[in-house]
C-alpha cells in the first residue's frame, strides 16, 4: 500500500477540545493555565537529537536563524534553543513559540509526543490523508499565548520543503506573538509624556516615547533629537521635517542628501571635525517601500560611521509625507553600543516607530 506522508505545519496550538483547561480541586471552575514566559523572539525546538543534529535540523536553522538586517556582526532574527521531549519538562513548556519537529519514519519520543498530543485516532486520521499538507489551528498548549507549529512528515524531502516554504511565515508569527512583549519592555518604566507632548506640538506627530529618553536638541531647524542612554548603549531617535513642495524631494536621492546634510548639522562627537555618515563601502544599504504612521514611506536599514572617529552601528529611517501633503518627514532611529548585542536596542527603536500617529 502507497505510504501517504502528512505535514502538519503552523499551528498555532492543537485543537481546543484537546487542549482544554483541568478542572479546580473543588470542581467549581477551571485551572487557568500560566501566561507564556521567554523572550519575544525566542523560539524552543522539541526534536529528537539524531533530527536536530542532522540534516533536517541543520535546515531549520538555515532558514530560521536568517540575519537581521543589517547588524554590524551577524545577529538571527530568531533565537532557537532545542530541546528532546525528555528534558523539555517544567517552565520549558511554557514558553512562547514552540516547534515540535520529527521524521515520523521510526517510533522516537518526539513521534510519541506528536501522537499523545493529537490524538491516536486524529493522528492516523491525519497520516492516511491523500492531501500531502494542512494545518490545525486551536488556542494555547501548555500557557496562554503560546502558539505551537508542527513540522512532521514520513517524507525527509518533504520536510525539507515545508521548511524552506514556510521559514517566513514562522518568523512573521513569531514576531506578532511577541508583541506586547516587546511592547512591554519597551515602557517598562512608562512614558516620557512631556515629551510626548512637545513632539506633538513642535511636529504634529504623536509617538510614545519611553521615560528613560532625555532630550538632546529640541527642534533645532526643524529637528528634534532624543537619545536613551545607560553604561552599555546609546539610543537615539531623530525626528526632523520640512516643507513639501515637489515629488522629487521623495526619492532615495533625496533621502541620502537629508540624512547626510542633518546627521553633518546636528550628530557629531568629542572629536573635531568628525560628523556622522552612512557605510556603503563596507555594508549594503536596504531600501523598501514601507507604512510610517499609515502612510507610505521610504525605509531605510543600513550602518553609520563616525568619519574622523572610531563609532559606527545600525540605523533605520523613514521619509514621509504628511495627509495634507504640506510637510516632508524624516524619522530615524540608530544605536551605538560597542561590544554589545545590536538587534534587540534596534527592534526596541522600531516598537516605539510603531506607535506614530499623524495628528
Amino acid at each position: 500500500m502507497k505510504t501517504q506522508s502528512i505535514i502538519i505545519v503552523l499551528a498555532l496550538a492543537l485543537i481546543v477540545a484537546l487542549v482544554s483547561t483541568s478542572c479546580t480541586p473543588n470542581g467549581t471552575g477551571f485551572a487557568q493555565k500560566p501566561g507564556a514566559i521567554g523572550g519575544h523572539n525566542q523560539v524552543v525546538v522539541v526534536a529528537d537529537d539524531p533530527v536536530w543534529n542532522g540534516e533536517i535540523g541543520d535546515t531549520l536553522r538555515k532558514y530560521l536563524e536568517s540575519p537581521y538586517i543589517i547588524l554590524p556582526q551577524a545577529e538571527s532574527e530568531i533565537d532557537l534553543e532545542h530541546y528532546t521531549p525528555e528534558n523539555w519538562a517544567g517552565k520549558r513548556q511554557h514558553i512562547r513559540n514552540i516547534i515540535l519537529l520529527a521524521d515520523v519514519n521510526e517510533a522516537t519520543a518526539t513521534r510519541t509526543l506528536i501522537k499523545r498530543s493529537l490524538g491516536e485516532d486524529r493522528y492516523s486520521e491525519m497520516m492516511s490523508r491523500d492531501s500531502l499538507c494542512c494545518s490545525i489551528t486551536g488556542n494555547d498548549l501548555f500557557a496562554q499565548g503560546q502558539q505551537v507549529f508542527y513540522i512532521f512528515s514520513d517524507d525527509r524531502d518533504e520536510i525539507f520543503d515545508v521548511i524552506k516554504r514556510t521559514s517566513s511565515r514562522i518568523i512573521d508569527k513569531v514576531d506578532v506573538n511577541g508583541q506586547k512583549k516587546l511592547s512591554g519592555m519597551v515602557y517598562i518604566i512608562g512614558e516620557n509624556e512631556g515629551m510626548i507632548r512637545t513632539i506633538s506640538d513642535s511636529f504634529d506627530l504623536l509617538m510614545r516615547i519611553p521615560g528613560e529618553y532625555k532630550i538632546e536638541a529640541e527642534n533645532k531647524g526643524g529637528t528634534y533629537w532624543v537619545r536613551k542612554e545607560t553604561n552599555k548603549v546609546s539610543s537615539n531617535i531623530i525626528i526632523h521635517r520640512q516643507p513639501y513642495y515637489s515629488t522629487t524631494q521623495f526619492t532615495e536621492e533625496n533621502f541620502m542628501h537629508l540624512r547626510d546634510s542633518l546627521s553633518r548639522e546636528h550628530i557629531t562627537s568629542d572629536v573635531e571635525g568628525a560628523y556622522m555618515s552612512i557605510d556603503t563601502v563596507n555594508f549594503p544599504l536596504f531600501v523598501e517601500t514601507k507604512s510610517f504612521a499609515n502612510r507610505p514611506s521610504i525605509y531605510v536599514r543600513g550602518i553609520w560611521n563616525m568619519k574622523n572617529d572610531f563609532k559606527g552601528g545600525p540605523f533605520v529611517s523613514f521619509m514621509t509625507i504628511s495627509p495634507d501633503s504640506k510637510w516632508l518627514y524624516y524619522i530615524e532611529g540608530f544605536v551605538f553600543a560597542p561590544g554589545d548585542n545590536k538587534r534587540d536596542h534596534m527592534e526596541h527603536l522600531e516598537e516605539i516607530f510603531r506607535t506614530a500617529e499623524f495628528e
